[in-house]
């Protein structure tokens, strides 16, 4: 049987709008053979917010 590795890299954009419930939807799939793979959760998971700074 065949193993494979992937890394799941997701970055909290900052502490402040994390305790706000605001998060990022992006994150990147790392997999062991060196391809790198943009990702984005469903809206319906993670909602869009609107960020104004």
């Amino acid at each position: 049987m065949a193993n494979y590795t992937v890394n799941i890299a997701w970055k909290n954009d900052s502490a402040e709008g994390f305790t706000k419930n605001l998060y990022t939807r992006g994150h990147v799939w790392e997999f062991d053979g060196g391809v790198t793979v943009p990702a984005s959760s469903s809206p319906h998971v993670v909602r869009v917010q609107a960020f104004f700074l």
